[in-house]
């Protein structure tokens, strides 16, 4: 029932659109809709014209549904595979609460949950495009089979497509999102994914995503197409017939596509919402899950209405988008909405002094100008491409065709804020823009309206009213502002349709006392806010949310909305902080060019750019109308070798030089490669900064030059740059990876000529594949990157892959980024090991006593030169283990001569292996054994040993004389993940000496036990306080390392611990200690708690630490318990990362405006932070606090 449009993207800093080559793309595809000769490049499309378009109800005269535009993919999230196998189907009955009556009406007495049948290659043709390899294991897909009559399971049956995005989290929630379409007749798959994986939607971060296309819509079999009224419309717009003779031609053309589909045997009866919510309250545990969070936007918020109403069990919160009321009549609202949703916005324009002065009395001007163009079309073309071709149509202008552009334009604030601009360019017969929008709000949409969908629910729900009714609704709204059927001909059409009403009981309020979060926007044409007031009537425990300045249905791409979501998901019972929703006014798109002041911290500029210019990405702003877009540049290390080969094309000339403050500019002007768009060059300080714009006319070049280009490159100003970065997302440590290998991730600089180099090496440390990779991103701007790299191995091993942004000309890097991997051949399991290990000692059947030297050698030194050794006596018990460092360059025969440690508990026969390890933690690559005698160690020693397993560690020797003996025996300390691992290991780690000169003031440590969780890779050399972990300190071995005043700077970090442990304040104002000790200062201490474990305990608490003044986000934040033993033997560190629902993911999420108010009181914002920490409750953690404790109070010491 609605036009599900998402707002445009969010500003995510390392998904953005290309520039210097890239932004002349980026203003190609805005010109291209004009030009039927010319294909669009890849590059994604710029705002407006590529903002994603709705799926808005077919039943406005000329606008339907729009498919969503394709989208760069990056990885999202994952469900439990084998519990879904393992999940037996199940009865879901629906329950009737106090909004429904025991009785329902229609069919879905019972449901009976359908079969989920996983089949991942169905993957690409319901999402409708090639997923990059990278992606694919994050998603699992199939067919939901549903009977459809729940009442008579033993019926026909529907199949409906199913898509999971499962969650990276490696402890991700098990209540999963299911999102709800509109229309009805939309496709969630279409519309939703490519949204969620282009915006990295955050409430996909800690749990999995369903998205299921519901019964009848375009995915699912059978579908309800109607191509009879596809072409009927497709005639009307080329035709420009309006008024009766189209109405009688569309109800024909429905009544066509109903005899068709019943003569297919379909019971068209069955599709209408008491079936379709039967249908998603069975799927969550077809799929394996025991409780669900619902989502729905326009009609899906209805949807989950009914959802919650009728079987409410599993349901944990549900998310209103856009939502429209169970009670009420809505059918007869839908024309008055619109009218007073523009009129909201004509007085918004006549509220912004500029808008006002170009666009007076644009309301008015607006009507007259639909009854004028209804009188009298004007002639007009569209060019619209399919897969295979370019064609342009005649498409004369009538006023209603105008109207539907309008309304679907209403459903964000980008298409808000051109509407007076659009207006004033009709007026004028200036139809270039209309024609880009008119292809993608009324062409494009035609092939996936399901529009037999829509009129069975619609029909079933929706038509009811009386005629009276229906002629009082039509005569309520001014005949221009009509954009919807008249409720007549829905009463003629649904006449012919032949559906049953379904009973009043789903016209009454539905009542629960879920949380429940209720999204509005202000200028919504369809939804107005007031409805979201009444559909949160019946829950007492809702939230509601007007979104300033926005359009109809937020989510997933409003990142405001997107962080609500994901805050409110994590804590539905927590109040939300939804400042973020109150927005600023819209900024209009207008004719007359009016400059204003900005700063971008993320791309190190500022200065001035035009009212109204979108930001398309970070330092690039752009008009969709005219064609034309400024660039700023600020590059932290400039390339002039690489800038002088892209001026030296030919294409550019110097046309002035000059020094304005402290830089001096060069400026150049040329064009595009095609010549079709022309291009103005200022460059600073031999590419330091850069200011561009590009224009399509040479009139056009002219003003804006003198209006726009001057006055940018006068006011430009450089903040500080950030350092490029180079972040590789896919693959993942430690992936298993086969030719050609998927490698994506981002550039917080997009580098000249948009290139990067990638690197393959293998275990040997050879480059085994190289070559360019290219970043999709406005040069200076973050950026991404996404492709296939070939190489070739024969069997199974270790490998790097490597990215750099490195000057092709000169060499210089700038930066790197490398994941470690393990390569794989193509359809090989595994091949023979080609390492060839000898033991030269000890000989076989030697005795030998702990410690003893091992000696021998390899035919290829692996990867990190790393070998492990196992000792295990008479009984197999394994007694010993440890690292052996091999000495030799990568590939090339070695050679290892190494003290080993076991402890036997008797002397006797035991066997010394010795091992090429699997870094995939798969089996060994190569082994060697020799048997022995073992001889029982001494009592004691300065050495740590350990009898569980250890991933390979430095070996550890004794430490100086003056170093206390300590024994540890691993087997007296033990520690049990309690779900948050799947393993622990122990390790025995060196000693790290003080160094005076460097900082952390107290670094360095003795030689302890780690407690390591499942296969994370740790520093040996350093503390990371975000790298989960548990470390168990001998205090006096600790203490002795240190001297004059970090020896009393320690002492006194120890007694203030222990005043904490034996006072325990619920409150702690000064630094809590942590040890090893973190660089930075501590600047948050929140959750402030106490645990008691076997032997000891700690203080637990929330910290972060930060060298300068920044917001603090989930990338800062960190989990830790510092404790003493009882016996004050063993200091206690356990330091593991969190993320919350206070805080934003990462500093690319703060905001300029935020940044600022963080900066003018640092001590105050804290303090917030803090606040906002100490509010929420465990669940407002991922992990959750009972998580993280339970395993700290698991920890067992040796007692005194």
């Amino acid at each position: 029932m609605s036009s599900d449009r998402v707002s445009p993207p969010s500003r995510r800093i390392h998904r953005s659109p290309r520039a210097l080559a890239g932004l002349m793309a980026l203003l190609l595809i805005m010109a291209a809709c004009s030009d039927a000769g010319q294909q669009p490049t890849a590059t994604p499309q710029p705002p407006a014209v590529a903002t994603e378009a709705p799926t808005p109800e077919p039943t406005p005269v000329s606008v339907l549904a729009p498919a969503e535009p394709a989208a760069t993919m990056a990885p999202a999230a994952t469900p439990n595979a084998e519990a879904a196998a393992e999940a037996a189907p199940a009865q879901v009955t629906p329950q009737a609460t106090e909004d429904a009556s025991a009785t329902v009406t229609g069919s879905a007495a019972m449901v009976t949950a359908g079969a989920f049948t996983e089949d991942n290659a169905l993957c690409e043709r319901f999402i409708g495009e090639k997923i990059p390899e990278g992606l694919i294991r994050y998603l699992r897909c199939g067919t939901f089979t549903v009977p459809e009559l729940h009442a008579q399971p033993d019926g026909n049956t529907i199949k409906l497509p199913v898509v999971v995005i499962k969650s990276a989290s490696p402890n991700p929630a098990s209540d999963p999102l299911v999102m709800l379409q509109g229309g009805p007749g939309g496709s969630a798959i279409r519309e939703f994914f490519n949204a969620i994986v282009r915006t990295g939607f955050s409430p996909g971060d800690d749990r999995d995503i369903i998205l299921v296309d519901q019964r009848g819509s375009f995915l699912t079999q059978p579908s309800l197409t109607c191509p009879e009224y596809r072409e009927t419309a497709l005639k009307h717009i080329q035709s420009g017939l309006m008024g009766d003779a189209a109405e009688q031609e569309r109800i024909a053309a429905n009544a066509a596509c109903r005899a068709r589909l019943a003569g297919e045997g379909i019971n068209l009866a069955a599709y209408n919402s008491l079936e379709n919510a039967a249908d998603i309250a069975a799927l969550p545990r077809a799929l394996g899950y025991a409780d669900y969070n619902l989502y729905g936007k326009s009609y899906g918020a209805l949807l989950a209405q009914h959802i919650v109403a009728l079987y409410p069990q599993g349901v944990r919160s549900v998310i209103l988008d856009g939502a429209i009321p169970r009670a009420g009549k809505f059918t007869l609202t839908r024309n008055a909405n619109f009218q007073k949703a523009l009129q909201k916005v004509a007085a918004a324009c006549a509220a912004d002094p500029l808008c006002a002065k170009d666009y007076p009395d644009i309301e008015q001007r607006f009507v007259a100008l639909v009854s004028a163009l209804n009188a009298s079309p004007a002639p007009m073309t569209i060019t619209t491409r399919s897969l295979t071709e370019v064609v342009t149509l005649n498409a004369p202008l009538t006023g209603e065709a105008l109207l539907g552009v309008v309304y679907t334009m209403m459903y964000d604030s980008y298409g808000i804020s051109r509407l007076p601009r659009l207006v004033d360019l009709v007026e004028k017969r200036d139809l270039d823009y209309l024609s880009r929008l008119r292809d993608r709000f009324e062409l494009q949409v035609l092939n996936e309206t399901t529009i037999g969908m829509f009129n069975s629910i619609f029909c079933s729900e929706e038509a009811n009213f009386t005629e009276d009714e229906a002629r009082q609704a039509d005569a309520d709204v001014l005949p221009e502002l009509k954009v919807f059927r008249s409720a007549r001909e829905i009463l003629t059409t649904c006449k012919a349709w032949g559906v049953p009403l379904l009973g009043d009981e789903v016209h009454t309020a539905a009542k629960s006392d879920v949380p429940v979060l209720v999204l509005s926007g202000e200028f919504d044409p369809l939804t107005p806010p007031e409805f979201g007031v009444q559909a949160a009537a019946g829950f007492p425990n809702a939230t509601q949310v007007l979104f300033k300045s926005q359009g109809h249905g937020l989510a997933p791409a409003n990142a405001c909305a997107a962080g609500l979501i994901a805050n409110f998901l994590n804590a539905p019972a927590e109040p939300l902080d939804t400042k973020c929703a109150q927005g600023k006014p819209i900024e209009f798109s207008t004719t007359s060019v009016q400059l204003t002041e900005f700063t971008d911290p993320i791309v190190g500029v500022g200065g001035k750019r035009p009212i109204g210019w979108i930001e398309l990405s970070p330092g690039v702003f752009g008009d969709d109308v005219s064609v034309a877009a400024i660039q700023f540049e600020h590059q932290a290390i400039p390339n002039p070798a690489a800038l002088r080969r892209q001026l030296e094309t030919g294409r550019f000339q110097r046309t002035d030089t000059r020094t304005i403050g402290e830089i001096a500019w060069q400026f150049f002007s040329g064009s595009s490669s095609d010549g079709r768009l022309l291009q103005d060059l200022a460059v600073g300080n031999d590419g330091r900064f850069i200011v561009q714009l590009v224009s399509g006319t040479p009139d056009q070049r002219e003003t804006l030059y003198r209006e726009v280009f001057l006055p940018a490159v006068e006011s430009f100003f450089a903040v500080q740059a950030p350092a490029q970065t180079i972040v590789i997302e896919t693959p993942q440590r430690d992936d298993e990876v086969t030719s050609p290998a998927m490698v994506s991730g981002y550039t917080s600089r997009t580098p000249f000529e948009n290139n990067l180099v990638y690197r393959i090496y293998n275990s040997a440390g050879f480059i085994i594949s190289e070559g360019p990779l290219t970043v999709k991103g406005s040069l200076g701007s973050p950026g991404t990157f996404a492709a296939t790299l070939p190489f070739t191995v024969t069997q199974r091993e270790a490998g790097r892959i490597e990215v750099l942004d490195v000057d092709a000309a000169t060499g210089q890097l700038f930066a790197t980024a490398a994941v470690s991997v393990t390569l794989a051949p193509v359809n090989l399991e595994g091949q023979p090991p080609v390492f060839t290990i000898t033991i030269d000692a000890p000989a076989p059947n030697a005795a030998i006593a702990s410690p003893a030297q091992m000696k021998g050698s390899i035919s290829l030194t692996p990867f990190e030169n790393n070998l492990v050794y196992r000792v295990f006596d008479a009984s197999g018990a394994q007694v010993g283990i440890g690292p052996i460092t091999v000495a030799g360059e990568l590939g090339q025969p070695g050679a290892f001569d190494a003290t080993i440690t076991f402890t036997p508990t008797q002397s006797g026969r035991g066997r010394l292996l010795i091992e090429v390890p699997n870094a995939a933690g798969g089996p060994p690559f190569a082994t060697s054994a020799v048997d022995v005698l073992l001889e029982a160690p001494a009592p004691a020693r300065e050495v740590m040993t350990t009898t569980e397993t250890m991933t390979a560690t430095e070996a550890i020797t004794p430490s100086a004389a003056a170093t206390p003996t300590v024994v540890i025996d691993p087997a007296q300390f033990s520690l049990n993940p309690a779900g948050l691992a799947r393993r622990v290991t122990k390790e025995a780690r060196s000693s790290v000496p003080f160094n005076p000169d460097a900082p952390p003031p107290l670094n360095g440590w003795p030689a302890h036990l780690r407690f390591r969780f499942d296969s994370d890779r740790l520093a040996d050399d350093a503390f990371a306080p975000r790298q989960r972990q548990l470390l168990v300190l001998p205090l006096e071995a600790y203490r002795v390392q240190f001297g004059g005043d970090a020896l009393a700077e320690f002492d006194a970090t120890i007694a203030r611990l222990k005043a904490i442990l034996e006072t325990r304040p619920e409150a702690i104002t000064e630094t809590i200690p942590v040890l090893p000790s973190v660089g930075g200062d501590q600047v948050l201490r929140s959750q402030i708690g106490y645990l008691d474990f076997d032997g000891g305990a700690c203080v637990r608490f929330i910290t972060a630490y930060r060298f300068d003044v920044g917001a603090i986000t989930d990338a800062d934040t960190f989990y830790t318990c510092q404790g003493l033993s009882s016996d004050g033997k063993y200091y206690l560190s356990f330091v593991h990362p969190v993320s919350s629902t206070a805080l934003p993911a990462s500093a690319r999420r703060v905001t300029r405006a935020e940044q600022a108010r963080i900066e003018s009181d640092y001590p105050a914002y804290l303090k917030r932070v803090e606040a906002a920490l100490n509010r929420l409750t465990s669940r407002g953690f991922r992990p959750t606090l009972a998580q993280l404790d339970t395993v700290v109070k698991t920890l067992r010491l040796p007692r005194p």
